[in-house]
Parts: C-alpha cells; structure tokens; sequence
C-alpha cells in the first residue's frame, strides 16, 4: 500500500467571468418565474394603457407646406413674389397629428393658377381659401387654428419671350493632380419670358451660384436658375457635368525641331536638332499622347544680328489640347548654323 502524501491538490483558480457567470445562474434559479412573468404583464399593461392615454390628448403641431402653382399658360409670370412655402398650426389627437407626419400629407398644396387670377392681373387666395383647401386634406377632428401668411397676394402680366444662353456661375477647384475641364450644360439655353421692360435687359441667364474645392470626382448638378421676379424660364433647372481626371506627367523625347521663315538661297542648322517635352496628361488617355503630337520650331526671324548665337524654341501647335496642359519646354535655346546654297 503506498503511502498518502502529506500534501493537499491545490483546484485552479477560477477566472473573473467564470465566477460572474456561475452567480448570475444562481440568482436566476433562486427567482421564481411565475412571478416574474406576472410582473411583465402587468408592465406590459400600463404601457399599453399610457400609450392609449398619450394617443388620445390633444396637441398643437405646426407645419411648413410647399405652395404650387398649377396650369399656369407659359406667357403668364408674377411681377411679384408669390410664397414658395407657407405655415400651418393644426390642433388634435397625438395619433393624428403623428400620422400627418408619417403619410406626409401635408408636404404641399397645389393651386390651379384660373381658379384665383383675374382678368386684372391679380393672383390672391385668402385665408379662408387657403383653410378650406387645406381642410379637404385633413381629419375632421383637426382644427386649423392659424395660416401664414394669411393671404397670397401677388401680380402677375401677359409676357413677351425670348431664347438666351444659359451660364454656369461656379467656383470649383480640384485636388493636386487632376484638372477640371469646360462645364457641358444642357439645355445650354432657355427661353425666358417677362415683361418687355425687363426681357430687352437680359442677354444670359446665370445657374444659382455653386461652389466645391478639392474635387476628385466628375460632378453631375442639376441647377436651378437665378430668376428675378417677373423672369420666367422653361425649363426652370439645367444639368451640369464638370468632367474631372486625374494628370500624371509624361515626359516625350526626341521630338524633332523644324526650321521655318527662312529665304530662299539660305539654309539654317541648328544644334541639337531634337528637343524635349514635359506636360501633364488625362490619365485615362496617357498613351495616345505622342511625340508627333507637338510641332516645334525655330523662326530664322529671331534672328535680330549676326552675334547672336542661339535662337529660341517654340511649341507652335499640339494635336489634343484637352488632354494635356502645363506644357514645358525642356530645350529653350538652340546653337545655329547660316549656310550660302545659291551657288548648289
């Protein structure tokens, strides 16, 4: 028989979450369930009751309509401002007033431009008539209980029309390395119709004003137009497209120097005969920029006297200018050469 070790098995000691876990068991086994699920019952029974409670009390909410003129004849425009949006106080049931919210029923109102102009040049709804149009949209348990501004009042002529460009007013700048190019605008013009007074003053139409910086990204806009009162246009918004690429640097070798102007009997070297070339390029079209690209050349005009002994390189023309820009000229200057060939 072997024999018993004075020594005592010591257990491993138990991690933090092991001991938590184990406790929170042994309190939920000491809860009685019944009675837990009772407590939940009757939670659950004054909240129904309190959103009951809550639903059926009256409340005051206030909301902001868009106003909408319809079936206005296209020769017809205000003189003078007509509200865009207008505000409305309802009083009834929370429940009601919430589901005003929810359906978006009161988002706008449209009004058919005949059922209120005169043969005056008036365009007016009172309050009264703004209330019962409304009132059709309504529960009847709602209450109207104000309207602002309580009347629409505006003037409105018979207008003559005319077609004019229309110009993008932006600033819009890009992130280093791409460049922005001309705005594409469609319709690139509308036709405008006002009073005589007014139409013979306008020569363009502006878009709203726009600003973005940093831009990597071709932007898409759909732009509303700067309208002054009693200026109507069709359509009343253009679309926009600002392309925008990325440029990387390309440098072109080897592109040859021409030799241009020079009279007849004379033949002008020049050394070297090749010059460089570095510009940035639409990434997206970097391999069709070549050499033959680029025409370079030398003047025998800048030629000014005979101790002169260079004569300046210019880049004449290039093929794609919307695929490149900030070209430079690596060979500036050129060593010359004036031969006699009349007696050849």
């Amino acid at each position: 028989m072997p024999p018993v070790s004075g020594k005592k098995t010591q257990k491993p000691e138990q991690s933090f979450w092991t001991k938590y876990t184990r406790e929170v068991n042994i309190f939920f086994k000491r809860i009685n369930r019944q009675e837990v699920l009772t407590y939940l019952v009757f939670v659950l029974i004054a909240a129904f009751f309190w959103v009951i409670q809550t639903a059926s009390q009256e409340n005051e909410a206030e909301y902001t309509i868009d106003f909408k003129v319809e079936n206005q004849p296209s020769n017809i425009v205000f003189t003078t401002q007509i509200p865009e949006q207008f505000r409305v106080k309802i009083k009834d049931k929370n429940i009601n007033l919430i589901n005003y919210s929810y359906n978006n029923q009161l988002d706008s109102l449209a009004v058919d431009f005949n059922n209120y102009a005169d043969a005056n040049g008036n365009f007016r709804l009172s309050s009264a008539e703004l209330q019962a149009l409304l009132i059709n949209e309504l529960f009847s348990t709602t209450q109207i209980t104000s309207v602002t501004p309580a009347l629409i009042d505006a003037r409105f002529a018979v207008a003559q029309g005319k077609v004019v460009p229309v110009v993008f007013s932006a600033d819009i700048s890009t992130a280093a390395n791409y460049r922005s190019l001309a705005p594409q605008i469609t319709p690139d013009s509308v036709l405008i119709h006002a009073p005589s007074a007014i139409l013979d003053t306008i020569t363009m139409i502006k878009t709203k004003y726009f600003e973005q910086h940093s831009c990597k990204d071709t932007l898409n806009l759909t732009m509303p137009l700067q309208l002054a009162v009693g200026v109507k246009s069709t359509p009343s918004r253009i679309k926009v497209m600002v392309p925008i690429s990325r440029y990387v640097e390309k440098i072109l070798n080897g592109l040859d120097i021409n030799v241009t102007d020079v009279p007849n009997g004379l033949n002008l070297s020049v050394f070297p005969n090749k010059a460089a070339v570095s510009c940035l390029v639409d990434f997206s079209h970097y391999s069709e920029i070549n050499a033959e690209d680029f025409f370079i050349s030398v003047s025998y005009k800048s030629i000014k006297n005979a101790k002169q002994k260079t004569i300046p390189v210019d880049i004449i023309s290039y093929a794609k200018p919307g695929l490149v820009d900030n070209i430079k000229l690596h060979t500036k200057e050129v060593e010359y050469i004036i031969e006699d060939v009349t007696n050849e």
